[in-house]
């Protein structure tokens, strides 16, 4: 069986790509294709790990090693209980079956629909996929290079058959070709969806 897989549909990461909401639009079309859909949502602590505010004298873009692990800080988003963590507006989320709630340990970054940062810890979403008897994984959302590109990467760990869908895909910049070769190479179909 086959399920869309949607990332982060929330109005913090939306409104900050540069595509937001074109690709709104088009999750919401592709949607139709679609019985089984799942929504991840990033739902941060006010002093997570990852927020440059959450260190003195730090600032985005810059980086620590935390855990033993190299962790880049970037702007206070999506924190549990504001506007900014709630889905977009434009998001229509009739029909979901699932929501994953990812972000919510204070010291683990949140990189993957699939698991906090460096598997430390599940999210919940394989539980939900075997259960449901799905092996194909259709994947859109945001944003790209920090959530997207991972989850496509774990689905192919979790031996899921894993589409890519060029446009559900929102992005901080410009997506990098060479990163889908990348996917491709490891097994993760780049799909075009005639909208």
């Amino acid at each position: 069986m086959k399920a869309l897989l949607i990332c982060n549909p929330q109005v913090d990461i939306v409104d900050n790509c540069y595509n937001g909401k074109e690709v709104i639009s088009n999750i919401n079309k592709i949607k139709a294709n679609f019985v089984t859909i799942i929504v991840s949502q990033l739902s941060f602590t006010n002093d997570h790990c990852s927020f440059s505010d959450s260190y003195k004298g730090k600032k985005e873009g810059e980086s620590l090693v935390k855990e033993g692990h190299l962790q880049l800080l970037g702007p206070k988003h999506c924190v549990k209980g504001t506007p900014g963590a709630a889905f977009h507006p434009d998001f229509d989320q009739s029909g979901t079956k699932c929501i994953v709630n990812a972000g919510s340990a204070v010291l683990l970054d949140s990189r993957s629909a699939f698991f906090e940062r460096f598997r430390q810890k599940s999210t919940g979403l394989s539980d939900f996929l075997y259960a449901n008897n799905i092996t194909s994984l259709y994947i859109c959302g945001f944003p790209w290079r920090d959530h997207v590109k991972m989850t496509a990467r774990d689905s192919i760990g979790m031996k899921l058959t894993t589409f890519l869908i060029q446009e559900g895909i929102g992005s901080h910049e410009l997506i990098d070709f060479f990163d889908l070769d990348q996917l491709n190479s490891i097994g993760v179909k780049v799909v075009s969806w005639n909208l």
